[in-house]
């Protein structure tokens, strides 16, 4: 798949990514490609993100003072690729406000901002809560990452993220077994959260999964819900994507 011919463009400035089962390996792979590329990245979270990984690429970068990172930003020699934190007191990287994103994102000489919006406890299936995911406006990507080992898992706690909220989206009861009926309405649920121009729906930890397996998952997708005008579906497996529609 041509992704510049599906977008009509280059890849977008804004990225905001949600889900489960791959987030941070998505954005950090992807962080890492655009830089590879010449561009001038930041990523960062909306949420939390743990302290340390060894995922991140580039510069980790302390953003506790975001006008003084600003400037650093400015100074700092081309191209960049910067992860940018403050922490908590736990030590874990706590997450940009919608607004303040909406700052960053209009950094001079910016090319990509990629947010992880939501969390999911290294889980590969949840459901959302009424206060996630957090968004910021101008985004014009929306990832949403679905972790396919979750095909078969029990919704129950330490199987899959809020069992309860995912027993009253799935209409189960529980500790049921999800199948792949059930991985559709979850794709549902995560692509329905974003509000972006574009959308990408990324099936991940697929390394154990035959292609014609995979194509026949996004086809039950695509066909459940009538698709919007921009929606794409990839595999993602460690070292490699795989475009599944269109």
């Amino acid at each position: 798949m041509d992704w510049q011919a599906w977008l009509g463009t280059a890849w977008p400035r804004g990225w905001e990514i949600i889900g489960s089962g791959g987030k941070t390996t998505f954005m950090s792979g992807w962080a890492a490609q655009l830089g590879a590329e010449g561009k001038n990245v930041i990523y960062t979270t909306s949420t939390h993100l743990a302290a340390a990984s060894p995922l991140y690429p580039g510069r980790i970068v302390e953003g506790e003072d975001l006008e003084r990172a600003r400037q650093e930003w400015i100074a700092s020699p081309q191209p960049r690729l910067w992860g940018l934190r403050r922490l908590s007191p736990q030590g874990k990287w706590l997450g940009y406000s919608p607004q303040e994103l909406e700052e960053i994102a209009a950094w001079p000489g910016l090319d990509h901002l990629l947010v992880e919006a939501d969390g999911s406890r290294g889980l590969p299936l949840k459901a959302h809560a009424m206060y996630e995911p957090v968004l910021y406006p101008s985004a014009q990507l929306g990832v949403a990452v679905l972790g396919l080992s979750g095909l078969g898992r029990a919704v129950v706690e330490g199987e899959v993220h809020r069992p309860q909220l995912l027993e009253r989206l799935l209409g189960c009861e529980p500790g049921a077994i999800i199948g792949c009926r059930e991985l559709v309405t979850i794709a549902w649920s995560y692509l329905n959260e974003l509000d972006t121009p574009y959308k990408l729906l990324v099936l991940s930890q697929a390394q154990s999964w035959e292609m014609e397996y995979l194509y026949h998952l996004a086809k039950l997708i695509v066909e459940a819900e009538p698709p919007a005008q921009h929606l794409a579906i990839m595999a993602q497996s460690p070292g490699e994507w795989r475009p599944l529609w269109p």
